[in-house]
This record gives structure tokens, C-alpha cells and sequence, in this order.
């Protein structure tokens, strides 16, 4: 087991991590902080939910109730583990499940705010997965494609609910032509730089079920200057 403490929003969160299994990334915190929480966003929910960074940091952001969906039993134990340590279990819910199967536990057209740090690479022969199963499902689209994320996140998704997630730039327009296909509407994306004159790897966007077309393109996210 190796602890890990991070401080966000002022607010301490004692994480419980392995370090073979999985680890704190810095996308998941640039997700976070991308969130923008409305009042009308009684329920959050977070598909893929691993050692439940997501929820723990979102935690330090709104009271909000927040419920992640995770398919690996090891995964949800640590986060379980986390959230009682942090004394959050009135707040956050892990649900050990796959996210295809969210629909049963929500009414259709219910939720207004779902977030996600999905499988960033396509399965392909090619593919060279991690040797760890936990990282391989987070790494590769062994158990959910980007498609099956976006279908689960519309059934659940209320008229003008929000979808945010990070994902590759390099899948950029795949990925909107999937949103589009949901009806899900791009609102705003920021790319992220990891030094200030390279090209950006990761970008974050905001998607609005039935939303108008119009497009906010923030400034870019430079990790180091």
C-alpha cells in the first residue's frame, strides 16, 4: 500500500494506492478542476472511477452527492478503504459495476452532470497492454469503447445535462463525431501542453445533451513552462 495525501482546493485528501495496480494522474486533477458544478446538479456521476481520485477531489469542490462506477472489485476496495478514511461516506458511492450496465441503477433522462477519464487507446492486435489487468483497463478500451461510454452517458443524461471528460488529441475528431452521434454538443474544449511550444496531448471538453451548436475553445492548459 502506498499513501498518498494531496491538497486541493485547500481541502486534505489522504488517497490509498498501489502502486502495480494504479496511481494518481495529473489528467484526472485537470479534469477536476475543468468541472464547473451548477446548482441544479444534485447527483454527479463518475464512469470509471478507479481508485476514486475523481470523486474524492470533486468532494473538496461541492456537498454534492457523488457516485462513481468501477468494474475492478480491487479498485473499488481501495476507494471504499479512501472514502472512509476521509470520512466521506454520506457523500461518495463507488458502484461496482460496468458502466454499460449504469441505466439500472439511475431513471432514464435523470442526471444533469456526468464525468469520465476514460481508456485513452484503442484495442488493436497491435496494442502492447500493461502486464497489470488494472491498468490495462485504464489505458486500453478493453471493457468500454469511447462509443459505449458516450451511449450510457446519453440514457442517463436529462435534456441540457452535461457530459465532461479528457481524452488524446490525436483522437480529437473521432471523438466529436461519436458526441454528435448521441446528441451530445460540444460547448467548450481546452488543450493541454505539457511544456509551453510543444504540441498539446490531452484536451478537455464539456458536451450538452440537445445542446445548441457553438463551440467556446478556452485558452490552453500549459503543465510547464
Amino acid at each position: 500500500m502506498k499513501p498518498q495525501t494531496i491538497i486541493h482546493n485547500q481541502k486534505r485528501i489522504d488517497l490509498c494506492q498501489e502502486e502495480n495496480i494504479f496511481t494518481v494522474t495529473s489528467d484526472s486533477i485537470t479534469l477536476v478542476d475543468f468541472i464547473n458544478i451548477k446548482k441544479d446538479d444534485q447527483k454527479i456521476i463518475d464512469f470509471g472511477s478507479g481508485i476514486g481520485t475523481i470523486p474524492l477531489l470533486l468532494s473538496t469542490k461541492t456537498n454534492r452527492q457523488i457516485i462513481g462506477f468501477e468494474i475492478l472489485e480491487k479498485l473499488v476496495e481501495l476507494s471504499n478503504k479512501t472514502i472512509k478514511e476521509n470520512q466521506l461516506e454520506n457523500q461518495i458511492k463507488i458502484i461496482h459495476d460496468k458502466i454499460q450496465n449504469s441505466d439500472k441503477y439511475f431513471p432514464l433522462n435523470s442526471i444533469s452532470l456526468i464525468v469520465s477519464n476514460p481508456p485513452y487507446f484503442k484495442l488493436e492486435e497491435k496494442s502492447l497492454k500493461n502486464p497489470s489487468p488494472a491498468k490495462a483497463i485504464a489505458r486500453h478500451e478493453l471493457e468500454i469503447t469511447f462509443e459505449e461510454l458516450v451511449e450510457s452517458a446519453n440514457k442517463l443524461l436529462k435534456n441540457e445535462g452535461r457530459f465532461l471528460f479528457i481524452h488524446r488529441t490525436e483522437r480529437f475528431f473521432e471523438l466529436v463525431k461519436t458526441l454528435k452521434k448521441y446528441n451530445l454538443e460540444p460547448k467548450r474544449v481546452q488543450f493541454v501542453h505539457p511544456k509551453r511550444m510543444r504540441n498539446a496531448t490531452v484536451f478537455l471538453l464539456e458536451a450538452v445533451k440537445n445542446g445548441r451548436p457553438g463551440l467556446k475553445i478556452l485558452p490552453p492548459i500549459i503543465r510547464k513552462d
